[in-house]
């Protein structure tokens, strides 16, 4: 706990504005920080990017949290120069007791993270790499190793991303945990899930649901090569693909190469309550990425009671879906493994409504309020080792 009554005042950064699960943590730190007498300032850098722009509208009337937005724009048509200018000058002119930075990949971190440092100013980054996020880099390691001996504390969502930052030289009581929380809408009941799931089933087929980005590191190709050896065996299976992406107009191809027909469905972007029945109505999820430091979809499938098939490299694992009652993991790039999984799936998961509560029990815990809080608890920590020192 801080010492004192005194005043806190937190500033976090994040690159973009419209990000509705960040904008639930941001919601609950805001009202936890005022709740206490502290302040919360949240600076985003744009509004979204192009990547993203397709996946979901941007409406920033909905923001409630006290945030300035520097860029009304994508991310990714910023004058580079500018930016790096304006996130300078700000680390130059803050007075937050504490910022936390946004991530230690790209340029204006670094700026951040050393001018926050000459100037003795409490700091901490969001990280959540994990080892096998890309492949070993020598040069990698050692900038990751310099940045963090510039900024001694880390949040990270789950245990992969917190030894990864161990690995790089942070001290194992400055390593912090914080729960990924997937954004529910205003009206989610979690008492309803069961039931909801149940009036869904239909025991005439098996729907497989993937949602994501269509890009070359989901690795839907092989979701779809493992469908369509399992729909080979199992007829009224199909798959609904959600999402859209630089991988579509390849994989479209691929799905009609399959063999899978017609059991084989692109969606394109979802959300609200389109998103909503996909998940009610899916008896399983998979996410067969070959790189992914969390995968929140897994999050967000549990809360609507869908179990998950999900690739060992993905950074969920350990806490969403290892021994889980509501998870399978396979191995990544293995077409033969998603079908065997898939199978299993059918008998393992029949039973809806019981799945149902193995998932919500399971995700419990990682909820925006729980998000928020260790960002508090990570605020409390930091100013009395400072106190300290």
């Amino acid at each position: 706990m801080r010492k004192g009554m005194e005043r806190v005042k937190l500033e976090v950064w994040h690159n973009l504005a419209w990000s509705r699960y960040k904008a639930g943590v941001f919601s609950a730190l805001a009202s936890l920080a005022t709740g206490r007498g502290d302040i919360v300032h949240i600076t985003q850098i744009a509004l979204t990017d192009s990547q993203r722009a397709a996946l979901s509208d941007t409406r920033t009337e909905q923001i409630p949290y006290p945030h300035e937005i520097l860029y009304r724009s994508h991310y990714d048509e910023i004058s580079r120069l500018q930016l790096y200018r304006d996130v300078a000058r700000r680390a130059w002119q803050t007075e937050a007791d504490i910022t936390f930075i946004a991530g230690v990949d790209r340029p204006e971190y670094w700026i951040q993270a050393v001018i926050l440092a000459l100037r003795g100013r409490k700091r901490a980054v969001f990280f959540d790499s994990t080892r096998l996020d890309k492949p070993p880099s020598l040069m990698r390691h050692l900038a990751k190793r310099l940045f963090f001996s510039l900024v001694p504390w880390t949040l990270s969502y789950g245990e992969r991303a917190r030894a990864n930052a161990i690995s790089l030289g942070v001290s194992p009581n400055r390593a912090l945990l914080r729960p990924q929380a997937a954004y529910l809408p205003p009206d989610y009941d979690l008492r309803e899930i069961p039931r909801l799931r149940q009036e869904r089933r239909d025991p005439a087929t098996q729907t497989v649901l993937y949602v994501g980005r269509l890009s070359p590191e989901k690795r839907v190709d092989v979701l779809i090569e493992g469908f369509a050896e399992y729909q080979a065996s199992y007829p009224a299976a199909n798959l609904r693909i959600v999402g859209a992406g630089p991988e579509e107009k390849r994989l479209r191809h691929l799905a009609q190469a399959s063999g899978a027909g017609d059991a084989l469905h692109f969606v394109g972007s979802l959300q609200d309550d389109a998103l909503v029945d996909e998940y009610l109505g899916a008896d399983v999820l998979v996410l067969p990425s070959h790189s992914e430091p969390w995968g929140l979809v897994v999050n967000e499938a549990l809360h609507y009671g869908c179990p998950v098939i999900v690739s060992d490299r993905c950074g969920c694992v350990p806490e969403l879906v290892e021994g889980a009652p509501c998870g399978l993991v396979i191995p990544s790039g293995d077409p033969v493994a998603v079908a065997r999984a898939l199978a299993l799936a059918q008998t393992r998961f029949a039973d809806r409504e019981t799945v149902a509560q193995a998932c919500l029990a399971t995700i419990g815990p990682y909820s925006a309020e729980a998000a928020a809080r260790k960002i508090i608890d990570a605020a409390d920590l930091i100013t009395d080792a400072s106190s300290e020192a």
